[in-house]
């Protein structure tokens, strides 16, 4: 079927949906109106630039219902990559075997030169891959070494920086921005994120711990989040082998910083299309020590928190819907931003440096994913709900209790130990409208329309449409090859004659001023 590019007209487009005549029908009638200059100057504005389309909620009100009373604190001891949750059931058991055999598939590809595998794609995920650090971080921070790098304010002879809440977030934000990161959200640490959203152990420690194993029961030996009335965040060894991270009980604030990946790096199916295989996965250790530096010597503020996706303090899909980074996606172990779709990696760490927060989203992409479901449809493994609505209930996996579900949420809920068996046997997953057992990638990252640039008109235009009324959300999807949505097959070579942006993806992100043009 013939793709969609940008070289089709508004008119041939427009016609196409149907909304040719009088102006874009309904899309056009809940469009906000701004009559002129001086009235969209005169608008409310945010510490994140939005565009027109994208409204904002109020706090702790994202577009996801949230049963509040039924939220508890995450316990990441039951994440499917730890042993206990894999002890637990069944189909695990053969996690070597498939292991071994995802394996011998890369090895036969290497061997072959098959496209995405040969030498240059080889040499470019090395490149990516070798060489280099991270400073030490723990719970705490920065290592002291790497830390007295960054003198204080008392230390340079001035005062501590103070300012309000919102003085304070359009500093961070602007640092954050200026040192490489692109999509950023604030929240005040308060009780309903103290109490139901800071997780409450990570999953340090459960790699050889099996689900019957007496040692589960015992809070000691696990890393735990816990709160204490102390002026800076510490973490200790307890006496059972265990960690205890304290989190002060004074004003906090939770910064959550992501990079978009490169969404066409995704679509090869090449090594370098595994979810944590871009290049922006490198910057996390960077900002990290950036930006606590900068906070140090801003006015001896602390940015603490561990920095693993299964350790740091509030769980990034939940903070990216509360911040207004994105929305929930029907796939439920991502969410997805309206610039990017999931092609990007969130990370949250807190600080004593008060912000002001910022709000939930509505850019219609939850609602999209009710009517949308390609991700489900293309999912080799079918662990992605094709449910027509999202359901408080958790199902069963394999006849047994989700241990590595949180209820609370009401989502579409996915299989995660289905798509972990098969993504290890085949090194990956390609969707099921490409041939053969490609791997590398994720299918569901590679096929989501929200994932495509904006090269197109139509691309921005369903974007647009789908903030403001679900009347058409089925239509596109269905309509996706000729749209030019929802296509992951991309053949390897193609990327390297492409002219990406730096790091493959669109650095302009919420900027107003910068974007320059040639």
């Amino acid at each position: 079927m013939t793709k969609f590019h940008s070289t089709v007209s508004r008119r041939e487009f427009m016609t196409a949906l149907g909304l040719t005549g009088a102006g874009l029908g309904a899309p056009a009638a809940v469009a906000p109106a701004v009559h002129d200059l001086d009235e969209l100057m005169a608008s409310p504005t945010s510490t994140n630039s939005l565009p027109w389309y994208v409204k904002e909620r109020e706090l702790m009100n994202p577009t996801t219902e949230v049963d509040w009373d039924v939220l508890k604190r995450a316990d990441n001891r039951y994440n499917v990559q730890g042993q206990p949750t894999r002890s637990f059931y069944p189909s695990f058991a053969g996690t070597a075997d498939r292991s071994a055999k995802g394996s011998a598939r890369r090895d036969k590809r290497y061997a072959d030169d098959e496209p995405g595998y040969d030498l240059k794609w080889r040499a470019l995920q090395n490149g990516r891959s070798a060489g280099g650090s991270h400073p030490a971080w723990t719970h705490a921070g920065l290592e002291e070494t790497e830390l007295k790098k960054a003198p204080t304010p008392a230390e340079m002879g001035k005062p501590n920086w103070t300012g309000t809440p919102e003085e304070a977030s359009r500093l961070v934000m602007a640092a954050i921005r200026y040192y490489g990161m692109a999509l950023v959200g604030f929240a005040e640490l308060n009780n309903t994120y103290r109490n139901k959203l800071v997780m409450e152990y990570t999953s340090t420690g459960n790699g050889s711990t099996n689900w019957d194993d007496p040692k589960l029961q015992n809070p000691e030996a696990w890393e735990r989040y816990v709160y204490e009335d102390v002026p800076k965040a510490y973490r200790e060894k307890t006496s059972a082998g265990g960690y205890k991270c304290a989190i002060p009980t004074k004003p906090l604030s939770m910064i959550l910083f992501g990079c978009p990946q490169t969404p066409e790096a995704r679509k090869t199916n090449a090594i370098i299309a595994n979810t944590n295989a871009t290049i922006p996965d490198n910057f996390h250790g960077i900002i990290e020590s950036r930006l606590s530096k900068f906070l140090r010597s801003l006015g001896d503020y602390q940015m603490f928190g561990n920095s693993g996706h299964q350790s740091m303090p509030v769980t990034a899909g939940v903070a990216t819907c509360l911040t207004g980074v994105g929305e929930q996606a029907r796939q439920n172990n991502y969410a997805l931003s309206f610039e990017v779709g999931p092609n990007y990696n969130p990370l949250t760490l807190l600080t004593d440096l008060v912000l002001a927060p910022t709000k939930p989203i509505d850019a219609g992409m939850w609602r999209f994913c009710h009517g949308c479901a390609i991700c489900a449809h293309q999912c080799p493994s079918n662990s992605i709900s094709t449910d027509k609505e999202p359901t408080w209930e958790i199902p069963l996996t394999e006849g047994k209790k989700t241990l590595y579900k949180n209820p609370g949420p009401k989502l579409f809920w996915s299989n995660i130990v289905g798509c972990r068996n098969y993504t290890s046997e085949f090194d990956g997953c390609a969707p099921k409208d490409v041939l053969g057992d490609a791997g590398g990638g994720r299918s569901c990252f590679g096929v989501c329309p929200f994932g495509e640039d904006r090269a197109a008109m139509a691309h921005e235009l369903i974007r647009t449409t789908a903030a403001h009324t679900g009347i058409f959300n089925s239509f596109f999807a269905s309509m996706a090859d000729v749209f030019g949505t929802g296509q992951a097959a991309l053949r390897p070579d193609e990327w390297w004659d492409m002219q990406l942006p730096a790091h493959g993806s669109p650095t302009h992100i919420r900027a107003t001023k910068g974007q320059w043009k040639m």
